[in-house]
């Protein structure tokens, strides 16, 4: 300690001394050197500061590693290929076919797998059979790859990225898998169905698929199944439905909806898109998974990343939230942006995103969790209605008639269902067998004899 109490007198008195003595032109030089280092080195340490500060800060890409990120959906035709061919046993084909190696190697967890018919032309004939097979298809393919975990909660999901392996998530693909009974609504919830598409592609008795048809509504019946799709902790997919639709379901207790693979209709004229008035009132239950492909966010095949980030920020704008935004990842499709054509250029969308005023929270809310957070809001529903009985009723007869006639005769039971004289199947053709033709015309030679 004395030596370090000499050291500070010596100091003290030489500086003592310094400054009592005249200013002259040494003195000048040394104060001078001084100052600049003393400037030089409070320079070096704030670009330091701002370096180390600017190297730590994590970019918007690192929000992947935090939950299960993207929404990526499965195209339909090659689920619908494995029906008709038959599974393959090899898990890497399998993974290559759906372009899953790449999905998870960029982190990406959630993958949408709609179930489905290959086409409209199945509405009230065998849609329900078809979308059976792809249900059983995605269950047979979940358990011959190791990586894949098939999900009906957003806790699945998490469990997914915590394990390290891709969430399959069951989407019905439009109102006519179900065939207007709600019993079959049931049992593909019970099969592992967790999303329900109430209109698609396809119009159905109860409800005319399209965004432009605004003066068209839910039928009674078409209500019902919004009420029971509820009830199941199922989340309603209401894209391809019209504005009317939209407004009357957001006014139901329905508790969240999306929209998936859309965009906004200002910026591109594309009849799945959103229009300014839909998405004003879907702000405090919506979430509108954006669209990749070139035809959903610009006119023209030369898309981009910019273009994605303006459906964004105009979506968020108009409805004053950007927890009302996610992302759909159809890397299926043929028209993607020039810098956005596989999964692993997420990370950049997210990125440049950052750059122009996106916060980590809200990027986490893009990447996965507003999608969550709906798909929760419909599974907290349905355990607040768990003791509610299920909704029993059919189509009224008017609601029938608006159907094609000639689907009709698909229906065996429409006379139980409805006492009614509506069109049914005509009777099988029996073939004609020797057992069971007429007997030969009666000739002379078969007579039987006159009586005496």
């Amino acid at each position: 300690m004395s030596f370090f109490r000499d050291c500070y007198e010596s100091m003290r008195g030489n500086i003592r001394n310094f400054m009592s003595t005249p200013l002259s032109r040494q003195k000048l030089y040394i104060f001078g050197g001084v100052f600049i280092a003393l400037l030089l080195l409070v320079i070096i340490l704030v670009v330091s500061l701002h370096s180390s500060s600017s190297g730590d800060s994590p970019q918007g890409s690192s929000v992947l590693n935090d939950g299960p990120g993207g929404s990526s959906n499965i195209d339909p035709s090659k689920l619908k290929n494995y029906v008709v061919q038959g599974l393959k046993d090899n898990s890497t084909e399998i993974l290559n076919t759906f372009n899953l190696s790449n999905i998870t190697s960029s982190h990406l967890v959630t993958t949408i797998w709609p179930a489905g018919a290959s086409s409209c032309g199945a509405n009230q004939k065998d849609a329900i059979a078809q979308t059976l097979e792809i249900i059983d298809v995605v269950k047979r393919v979940v358990q011959k790859v190791p990586n894949l975990s098939l999900v009906s909660d957003s806790q699945g999901l998490s469990d997914a990225k915590s394990n390290d392996k891709i969430g399959v998530v069951i989407s019905l693909d439009g109102g006519y898998t179900i065939d207007s009974r709600l019993s079959v609504l049931r049992m593909f919830k019970s099969l592992g169905a967790s999303v329900f598409t109430l209109t698609g592609a396809c119009s159905v008795p109860w409800v005319v698929s399209g965004t432009n048809t605004t003066t068209t509504n839910l039928t009674q019946f078409g209500t019902q199944i919004v009420t029971e799709a509820s009830r199941l902790g199922l989340l309603l997919d209401l894209t391809y439905s019209s504005p009317t639709v939209v407004e009357t379901v957001v006014k139901s207790e329905a508790p969240a909806i999306i929209f998936n693979g859309v965009g906004a209709l200002s910026l591109t004229n594309n009849t799945v898109n959103l229009s300014n008035d839909t998405l004003k009132i879907i702000k405090d239950k919506g979430v509108v998974l954006v669209g990749f492909d070139c035809a959903i966010i610009n006119t023209t095949d030369n898309c981009t990343i910019g273009d994605v980030i303006k459906h964004l920020n105009f979506i968020a704008e108009v409805t004053g939230t950007k927890k009302t935004v996610g992302l759909s990842l159809n890397f299926s499709s043929p028209s993607l942006p020039s810098d956005l054509k596989s999964p692993q250029d997420v990370g950049v969308l997210l990125d440049q995103l950052q750059k122009d005023n996106w916060s980590l929270d809200e990027l986490r809310g893009l990447a996965y969790d507003n999608f969550l957070s709906a798909w929760k809001k419909a599974l907290d529903y349905a355990n607040k209605k768990i003791a509610d009985p299920p909704v029993d009723v059919l189509e009224t007869e008017t609601e029938l008639d608006s159907s094609n006639k000639t689907n009709l005769v698909c229906y065996s039971d429409l006379s139980i269902r409805y006492n009614t004289n509506q069109p049914t199947a005509p009777p099988p053709t029996v073939p004609t067998t020797e057992a069971t033709k007429a007997p030969p015309p009666t000739t002379e030679a078969t007579k039987a004899p006159p009586k005496p």
